[in-house]
């Protein structure tokens, strides 16, 4: 593995693709230590977001061949019992599966929203070894929290509290031990105490009849079909729960004091762009490295463009 390069994963549509842009132009500019960056998109625009991407640092997967589970929810929608994975659950089962693919021993998570604001290394995400993660102090999110207690089967230390989001650098390691855990509860899960335990043990029983070598048998009874039936959880909420509770979050994270994106100077309503501080948002001696303008707003992104234009497109 590359010791001072960070990989990275972005889901992404094509509807979201414009977007995009901005954090590609953003990160060739200001993140020299980025190593493969893996963009994960529906299958049936697989081929049209990969024309639109020459560059080769950029790996363009459809998400079939990272999650093949997608197909068989997808095809079983008209069962009430098992529905399509929606969207956002999607994009995050897809930020824990790519631990199968990164090349190296933190990722960066991603979305197309996301702009980095100034020069990024990889001493600035990876302290002493460990990845960094900034902790709110805050119950803003507490029904995240529970979502995971249900689907780990443990219960978290507290849930006034949340650990940064997207963007935000996991290891590698520690989400593969997360995928081995989630199996594990999958397979010993045999009686209904929850709605979403009658879903996996429903899933588990039409198991019985397939061959035991099947390639569809040993699908259904993976950790990414048992996340798509337990809808609803985080994928931040399952990670951080289960390292905290297995005492490996000080193996591989350091708390910090100041988180990676800025979360006062984001744009989360409509109504704030037009005040959008983007001076401050990219002062070099602001303590943050990336900003979300949230992709959901539907903003004119050529509006968004002539916001942040004259500190991208410097030459």
């Amino acid at each position: 593995m590359n010791d001072r390069k960070l990989d990275a994963v972005i889901p992404l549509t094509l509807k979201d693709y414009p977007r995009f842009e901005i954090l590609h132009t953003s990160l060739k500019l200001f993140f020299k230590d980025l190593g493969k960056c893996w963009i994960v998109t529906p299958d049936h625009e697989f081929e049209q977001i990969k024309s639109l991407i020459s560059d080769e640092q950029y790996c363009v997967i459809p998400e079939s061949s990272l999650v093949p589970e997608f197909k068989i929810f997808r095809s079983s929608n008209r069962f009430s019992i098992f529905k399509s994975v929606p969207g956002w659950f999607k994009q995050q089962i897809i930020k824990i599966a790519i631990a199968d693919k990164i090349e190296t021993d933190f990722y960066l998570t991603l979305d197309a929203d996301v702009i980095c604001t100034k020069p990024v290394y990889f001493e600035d995400l990876i302290k002493d070894g460990r990845a960094v993660c900034y902790i709110h102090q805050t119950h803003t999110h507490h029904d995240w929290y529970g979502w995971a207690e249900e689907v780990l089967k443990m219960t978290a230390r507290s849930r006034e509290l949340l650990h940064n989001v997207t963007p935000a650098v996991l290891s590698k390691q520690a989400m593969l031990e997360l995928q081995t855990y989630l199996t594990q509860v999958y397979h010993k899960t045999k009686f209904p105490l929850r709605r979403r335990d009658l879903k996996v043990v429903a899933l588990k029983f039409l198991t019985t009849f397939l061959p035991k070598k099947s390639t569809l048998r040993h699908q259904l009874l993976s950790w990414r079909s048992y996340l798509s039936v337990c809808t609803p959880w985080t994928e931040y909420g399952l990670y951080y729960i289960f390292l905290e509770e297995t005492n490996r979050f000080d193996k591989y994270h350091i708390e910090v004091t100041d988180p990676i994106y800025t979360n006062d100077d984001s744009v989360w309503y409509k109504e704030t762009f037009e005040s959008w501080d983007v001076e401050k948002v990219f002062s070099p001696e602001s303590s943050h490295f990336f900003v979300i303008v949230q992709g959901w707003l539907d903003l004119d992104i050529q509006e968004v463009w002539q916001k942040v234009d004259q500190y991208l497109n410097k030459s």
